[in-house]
């Protein structure tokens, strides 16, 4: 595959601007990412009932994997986790299963160690700081929406690679048609 310099240029900045994002976590930048994956489900779903063809591949193997990713890794696990950490009036890390939330946590925990003093393991647990709180649910929540649209951009590669080759569209009149369905 051939990609254009303007096509490399938008990649580099976006990924640019992805990466500040998570050195420099704050909520209502994780809001925006929640919502913008949100709009990209909404968006994508509408775009894939009214394309065809390949177009139409690529989106549905998008949704399947990046929708199945961000519910799992978002709406079930975070939504636990701040709850878990306002009712207690601290922040526990609670697990998803997913190693992604893991290797989220400890990246973290690498990038802002004031923030986290290790307590018996590499996993983050902090003061009750509201402040915290929200940083890290920020960048957790800014780290599964790339790592989502990552994994969805690779499940519609996967996707178009799995689609049977288009037929070519034949021009028919109504009768012809007609005809045809008699017959069988």
């Amino acid at each position: 595959m051939q990609y254009s310099s303007r096509t490399m240029l938008i990649v580099a900045v976006v990924a640019a601007v992805l990466l500040t994002c998570l050195v420099y976590p704050d909520p209502i930048v994780g809001d925006i990412a929640y919502t913008c994956g949100l709009l990209l489900i909404a968006f994508g779903t509408i775009g894939a009932i009214y394309v065809r063809g390949r177009q139409r591949a690529f989106l549905v193997g998008f949704l399947v994997v990046f929708g199945s990713y961000y519910y799992a890794s978002l709406w079930t696990t975070e939504t636990r986790l701040s709850l878990l950490a306002y009712q207690q009036g601290g922040m526990r890390y609670v697990s998803s299963s997913l190693i992604t939330s893991r290797l989220l946590a400890s990246a973290y925990e690498g990038l802002h160690p004031t923030a986290y003093p290790r307590v018996n393991g590499p996993f983050p647990r902090a003061s009750p700081s509201d402040q915290i709180v929200g940083r890290y649910l920020a960048y957790m929540t800014i780290g599964h929406s790339i790592i989502g649209l990552v994994l969805g951009i690779l499940g519609g590669w996967l996707a178009l690679r799995l689609a049977p080759a288009a037929l070519p569209v034949t021009e028919r009149t109504i009768d012809e048609i007609l005809d045809e369905m008699e017959r069988q």
